[in-house]
């Protein structure tokens, strides 16, 4: 008689509520403890928008405060470039309380600035992927980065293997980390909206130094929004890569 070989089974694609909430834990944990490398760690991940914020001069006119608004919401729109690759430092913090071995905070600080350099190849592949991605149409785009979103996490060697993990990593947690991906740009955004609302005059006919003064410091207020922002969901997708690595 035949063998009859049963089709293999299908993972999960995504945890119960009880592994969310562990992971969501896990996350909580790794922030609080972990809170001024992570503090450091992001500023070092987005310090190309933190140094265009800081270094731009007043505007001189209308026509500049214009042109601060615009670059606001471009520093709040591409945000998530840097955030990804804050994932990355924050990954050996997670794995490390995660295995019950919590690193000092000088320990912190180094083993997450390493892996930040060790994932800076990958994450230009995957920011590349995403861009072209959103290019083509916003829904493929959409789905990379979500794939994507925890490539600086990982270990492995190479360009291709990172790249790989993260897609199947993500599938198994893809409610999780849709909801922190679509949070992260949401808040982003939210936070330039926010500022520009509450924090900004219309914009006149013509501004005084001190009225196109404020505009420059919209800026940059967006600059360090994001990355205060950042910490909370590198952590969160952190834990998810390091909860799916041992699945």
């Amino acid at each position: 008689m035949a063998a009859v070989t049963a089709a293999p089974r299908r993972p999960d694609p995504d945890p119960d509520p009880a592994s969310r909430a562990q992971i969501a834990r896990l996350a909580a944990r790794a922030y609080v403890r972990y809170l001024v490398p992570l503090t450091l760690l992001s500023a070092l991940a987005l310090a190309p928008w933190l140094w265009l914020a800081l270094r731009m001069p007043p505007p001189a006119d209308v026509a500049g405060a214009r042109g601060a608004l615009r670059l606001a919401w471009i520093v709040g729109g591409t945000a998530w470039i840097g955030q990804l690759l804050l994932v990355g430092g924050a990954a050996p913090l997670v794995r490390a309380l995660d295995a019950g071995a919590p690193l000092s905070q000088l320990g912190a600080l180094g083993r997450g600035a390493l892996q930040l350099v060790r994932a800076a190849v990958p994450w230009l592949a995957a920011v590349a992927a995403i861009a072209i991605g959103g290019l083509a149409l916003a829904v493929p785009g959409l789905v990379l980065l979500l794939l994507f979103s925890t490539v600086a996490a990982s270990t492995r060697r190479g360009l291709a293997g990172p790249l790989v993990e993260s897609a199947a990593l993500v599938r198994r947690s893809m409610l999780l980390v849709a909801a922190a991906v679509i949070a992260m740009l949401a808040l982003d955004l939210a936070l330039v909206y926010a500022a520009q609302r509450f924090a900004l005059p219309a914009v006149p006919k013509k501004l005084g130094p001190e009225q196109l003064a404020l505009y420059r410091r919209h800026v940059q207020l967006v600059a360090v929004g994001v990355a205060a922002i950042a910490p909370w969901i590198a952590t969160l997708l952190a834990a998810v890569h390091a909860r799916a690595s041992r699945a």
